[in-house]
């Protein structure tokens, strides 16, 4: 199978894992029904190995499925990394706008002490 990087996702490599495996328990089959002599010989030569490739090919695709696995892991922190950097930044930016509203109802008061200063400097020099 090809390498989970060139576009295999763990799902396809399990899909081709399964039918490998029914392949293989297919051929199996076949080599035992030749061996009683109930199967019919066709002549392909599929199926006059030793069992060998099947071991090949479950080594193979341990690795590949492990390698898979892996990339599929690593998938989902990255996906639980996303949404922890998401919510850090949506966190400054609410603590951000809550400064920013504070800051701005204090320079409200001192704008409204200083012109409450100025009506009373004005008050007592008039009233002179």
């Amino acid at each position: 199978p090809l390498a989970p990087s060139a576009g295999m996702s763990a799902e396809k490599l399990w899909k081709l894992k399964k039918k490998s495996e029914s392949r293989i328990g297919r051929r199996r089959d076949e080599k035992t029904k030749r061996k009683r002599g109930e199967g019919e010989e066709d002549g392909d030569g599929e199926g006059d190995d030793d069992g060998t490739d099947a071991g090949n090919i479950n080594t193979v695709d341990a690795n590949a499925m492990a390698i898979a696995n892996e990339i599929e892991a690593e998938r989902s922190h990255r996906r639980i990394a996303t949404r922890g950097v998401v919510a850090l930044f949506n966190a400054i930016s609410k603590h951000r706008q809550t400064v920013q509203a504070e800051e701005a109802k204090r320079e409200e008061e001192r704008t409204r002490l200083r012109e409450e200063g100025r009506a009373m400097k004005k008050s007592k020099s008039s009233g002179q």
